[in-house]
Formats: structure tokens, sequence, C-alpha cells
């Protein structure tokens, strides 16, 4: 388990370039001395995994050694079409890289493992990211842990079916996303709510055939037609201090496919005014003040 080359035997490691007609060798510590990913961006960039993170723009070559985790070993690099970068660690999960600035991803925020073996960007422009501990998916807001049964891991590719072919060991698996929404059921709600406005409510959800398990299906609901909330596994909220009047509440169920309710679960409720501003109080203070 050397550094990947013999220093005695005249390897120097590095990278080799061929522009058609010749090659260009590239050599430590100007180029990483093992690739173990290589990606482009819209810009034209070329990006290395190696120890640390490498850049080349054709002419330069730059280590990045932040943030943190970028300067130990990168296993998997994604161009995406948005033209950001994603670059998957061995210890420290994804590092997604939007103008200029870097967001790190990891167990805390939904991923299976930190360990990345491989990143796809799907044709509906979610991104997968293949872990030590299972698949995982963003969908630009939040992740869903396992996109696929925690068995799966390894590297990722999509056909131009729509199917996944996940290949681990020596296997390989073709996987076809169900196109069956769940269903989303209202199971606590009220029809008026006394003041403070505060109001509870919780959900639930079933996928048709079971393909997602009901403890795996997120959810997502607005108030008053706002927007959306992002999907998360919650299966209740307490909205507090409501205003007074009549609200309308919707809640929808999406499985680890990206399958979403057209159905929402909905409920109407009305939030009391307080007692001072009721009529019958406003009669009485009239009456009294006459």
């Amino acid at each position: 388990a050397g550094p990947g080359y013999d220093v005695s035997r005249g390897q120097l490691g590095g990278l080799l370039r061929f522009d058609g007609t010749s090659w260009t060798h590239y050599t430590p510590p100007e180029a990483p001395q093992i690739a173990y990913a290589i990606g482009q961006t819209a810009d034209g960039v070329w990006w290395f995994g190696g120890r640390p993170l490498f850049q080349f723009d054709g002419q330069t070559w730059k280590g990045y050694a932040q943030p943190t985790g970028l300067a130990s070993w990168v296993h998997a690099i994604l161009g995406a079409k948005g033209g950001s970068l994603w670059v998957g660690t061995r210890t420290y999960g994804l590092f997604h890289r939007k103008a200029g600035v870097w967001r790190q991803y990891g167990v805390q925020h939904g991923l299976a493992a930190n360990y990345i073996f491989s990143i796809l960007e799907a044709d509906d422009g979610s991104i997968w990211a293949g872990t030590a501990k299972g698949i995982s998916r963003f969908d630009g807001k939040t992740w869903t842990t396992y996109a696929m049964p925690s068995i799966l891991n390894g590297k990722l590719r999509q056909a131009e079916d729509g199917a996944l072919w996940v290949s681990f060991g020596d296997r390989s698996v073709r996987y076809m996303p169900d196109t069956d929404p769940p269903e989303t059921t209202m199971t606590l709600s009220l029809s008026e709510v006394s003041q403070p406005g505060n109001t509870p409510l919780a959900w639930s959800g079933t996928d048709l055939w079971r393909e997602t398990p009901n403890e795996a299906l997120q959810f997502a609901w607005h108030l008053d037609g706002d927007s959306w909330s992002p999907f998360d596994s919650k299966t209740s909220e307490i909205l507090i201090s409501l205003p007074s009047g009549d609200h309308t509440f919707e809640v929808k169920a999406r499985d680890r496919d990206f399958n979403e309710d057209p159905t929402p679960a909905r409920v109407q409720f009305t939030v009391v005014r307080p007692v001072w501003r009721q009529p019958w109080f406003l009669g009485l203070m009239v009456l009294l003040l006459s």
C-alpha cells in the first residue's frame, strides 16, 4: 500500500495530458501525485481529486486546503449543469462550490455516510451521492438519506431510459424509479382554535406499493397558499400565534423516488377573535358606555 508509484523505478506519479498530438506529464508537487477523480466545470476548468483537491485552468495548477476537508483525500468530482462543482471526500462528506462559495454536507445534514464513492446529477437536476453506507439524494434544499435500499452503494450512472445503475464489488444493479405517488392523510386538526392562535397539526403518508416504507416518506406543508416548506420527515407541527380569522393548511407526502402526492391533504380552521374583539363583548361595552 504505497503511494501508487515507485520512485526507485523512476515513476513520478502525477497526470498525463494528451492534446491530440503529444503527451505532457504534470508531476508533483505542481500536480497531484494520485488522481482518484477528474471533472470539469462549465467554465472549462479541470478539477482533480487526490490529496488535496487540485484545479487546472490549462496553464496553472492550484491546490485547495480550504475549506477544511479538501486537503484530505478526494474520491469523486462532478461539474454540475448549472456551473457549480461537487466534491466528495473520504472522511468529510460532500462539498458544493457555487459562485465561489463552498458549502459542506455531512451525515448531520442527511447523508448516509461521510465517505463518498461517487456523485451523479440526474436528469431532473437532483444530486445523488454514493456513500459507504448507502445512496443519498439532494433536491436542492434537503437530503433523502436512503434514496435506495441501504444495501446498495458504490458508483452511480443514469441510462437514457432514466434507470439508475449502481456498481459495487463485482456486481451491478439496475434501479428503475417508481412513478406512483404516495397518499397523505391528516391525523390531527381542529376546526376552531382559541387565542393566542397556537395550532397543533399532524399527518401521515402511505406509499401505494410500499416501495418506500412509511417511516422513510418526507413531507412539505404550507399555510394559506404561502411557499411550501422544505421536505423533511416530520409528521407534526405547531403553528404559533396565528392571526384571527380563517386559515387553510395543506401537506403533501413524497417518496424516495421524489414522487409527490398531487392531491395534498387539506384542512380549514378558524382562529377565533380575542374576547375584546368579539361582537357580544363589543355590544356589552357599548351598552355600559351608554
